[in-house]
C-alpha cells in the first residue's frame, strides 16, 4: 500500500469515526432514543454514553467517499473493534438521504450543501457535522444535435430535476440570472 493511500485511508476513517462519536456524544447528552442502538441512552442500567450496536449510513453515487468506504470495508473493520455493526443504505439523491434521516432509517447521511440548507430552513431537524468539500456536482447534458450549447440557452425551456437537490437549485439560479 502506498504511503499516500495509507494517509488518505487514515483521514477518511478519522473523519467518519470522529463524526460518529461526536454524534453519539450529542445524542447521549440529549437523553433520547438513538436509532439503531436497541437501547435508549437514558434507559435504566445503561450508561448515558452507551455505544450503539449498529450504525446506519447512506452511500450514494454522488458521494465518492461513501463509495470508497463501503467498497473497502474500512468503517466495518474499524467499528468491529467496538462491536458496532455497519449497515449501508443506498440513497439516490440528497432528498432521499434527508428522507431517510427524517424517518430514522439512517443515522448519518450525505447531501449536497444546498439541499441541507433548504432542509434546515424548512424545519428539518438535521445537524451538519462535517462538510467534506465544495465540488460542482451538477452536470447538464443534452443530445449531440441539441440547439442548447450553454446555460443561457435554457431560458424558457423545461429542465427535469428533483426539487431540493443541487441539479435543481444550481441551474435554476443560473437561468434566473439571465
Amino acid at each position: 500500500m502506498s504511503k499516500w493511500f495509507a494517509i488518505a485511508r487514515r483521514r477518511l476513517l478519522l473523519f467518519f469515526i470522529s463524526g460518529l462519536f461526536l454524534a453519539l456524544l450529542v445524542n447521549a447528552c440529549t437523553n433520547s432514543a438513538s436509532p439503531g442502538t436497541g437501547t435508549t441512552a437514558a434507559s435504566p442500567g445503561s450508561s448515558p454514553t452507551a455505544l450503539p450496536t449498529v450504525v446506519r449510513l447512506d452511500y450514494a453515487y454522488y458521494n465518492p467517499v461513501s463509495l470508497v468506504l463501503k467498497e473497502k470495508g474500512w468503517l466495518e473493520e474499524d467499528l468491529a473493534k467496538t462491536n458496532i455493526k455497519v449497515e449501508w443504505v443506498l440513497s439516490q439523491g440528497s432528498n432521499k438521504a434527508l428522507e431517510f434521516l427524517n424517518g430514522s432509517s439512517i443515522d448519518f447521511g450525505s447531501t449536497s450543501g444546498a439541499s441541507a440548507l433548504i432542509a434546515k430552513a424548512n424545519g428539518n431537524p438535521i445537524k451538519s457535522i462535517y462538510v467534506y468539500s465544495k465540488p460542482e456536482w451538477t452536470a447538464l447534458v443534452t443530445t449531440a444535435n441539441s440547439s442548447i450549447q450553454k446555460v443561457a440557452d435554457l431560458k424558457g425551456k423545461k429542465v427535469a430535476a428533483t426539487r431540493g437537490t443541487d441539479p435543481f437549485i444550481r441551474p435554476l439560479a443560473k437561468v434566473r440570472s439571465f
